[in-house]
């Protein structure tokens, strides 16, 4: 397996990058925060009333759970892009969920020193089923370009 950063792998590389619990209470505060007061996200009722066991957690809440499971698969990458973001399933509050990324491509820029790596993600319910995924690319600066300066430090 190749190293635990995006920049150290290279094309069909795959990484499991854990799992975790999506609470009731992180999915009240993503929905305060975030403006989603919709009844689905917050009540049983309302999704129960749509044919769901209870409320739902919202793809945006899924999609920051991505980045926040990549973890240091990240580090000194910066996220330009998205593409064929699908919610799959469901996925309810106290439900664990897992990742998986896989390297997709790698496009290179060696004027500027910059590498740019498309991966694709997949978040699995508890029973082993895909519910969420998509493609993120995101470009790492290998080296400092050629005439490049340091920036003063903030004081």
């Amino acid at each position: 397996m190749a190293e635990r950063t995006l920049a150290g792998g290279k094309i069909g590389d795959k990484f499991e990058c854990g799992s975790r619990i999506i609470t009731a209470t992180e999915l009240d505060l993503f929905c305060t925060i975030g403006g989603l007061r919709l009844p689905i996200f917050l009540m049983d009722e309302a999704a129960q009333a749509l044919g769901f066991k209870r409320r739902l957690v919202p793809g945006p809440y899924l999609f920051t759970v991505v980045f926040g499971l990549s973890g240091d698969l990240l580090r000194g990458h910066v996220h330009i892009g998205t593409d064929k973001l699908k919610v799959l399933g469901p996925v309810f509050p106290q439900e664990e969920i897992s990742l998986e990324i896989e390297i997709l491509e790698r496009k290179e820029d060696p004027k500027r020193g910059r590498v740019f790596t498309t991966w694709g993600f997949s978040l699995r319910n508890e029973q082993g089923i895909v519910v969420f995924q998509g493609e993120n690319t995101c470009m790492h600066q290998e080296a400092k370009p050629s005439g490049d300066r340091e920036l003063p430090p903030c004081s």
